[in-house]
């Protein structure tokens, strides 16, 4: 039985008053707080751009169809009139490149664990980082992590 990997969730406020949606957030460097670009529906014929502000970050199994794709500061939008009007959108993700090396606080890595156990953490992990399945899987130093979330130190 094959398990969805675990995925970064944000939960982003489009409107002021109105409720947080979860939304698949791949960026580490974006956090509570953060006004970011979302695509709803990505993937789809009826996908589009809107913003909002992240309200919290979590960890689940979840396949969302909305996707958080930047901060605010690295999107500019510009309307064209070469071939009649149309909204041009340009990333820049220069715009914040100095500002996440300097604020490692805010990234996220808290871990949703409705089971409660130590052990299905790192089977979550290894779930989430692993490229083949029943293989052991590099960490850094020399540290492997087996299928079943074990911690292997083979050295360098």
């Amino acid at each position: 039985m094959s398990r969805k990997p675990v995925q970064r969730v944000a939960f982003v406020k489009l409107t002021p008053g109105g409720t947080s949606y979860a939304m698949r957030c791949d960026r580490l460097d974006l956090g509570v707080g953060d006004s970011v670009e979302v695509e709803m529906y990505a993937g789809t014929k009826r996908a589009y751009f809107d913003s909002g502000e992240i309200t919290a970050v979590e960890w689940h199994r979840w396949n969302c169809s909305c996707h958080v794709l930047n901060h605010a500061e690295e999107v500019f939008y510009r309307i064209e009139d070469t071939d009649g009007f149309a909204m041009v959108r340009t990333v820049d993700l220069s715009k914040r490149a100095t500002t996440v090396a300097c604020d490692r606080r805010r990234w996220d890595s808290r871990r949703v664990n409705p089971q409660g156990s130590a052990e299905s953490d790192l089977r979550s992990i290894y779930d989430s980082i692993t490229h083949e399945q029943g293989e052991d899987t590099y960490l850094s130093d020399g540290v492997w992590m087996r299928p079943d979330g074990s911690l292997d130190d083979r050295g360098r």
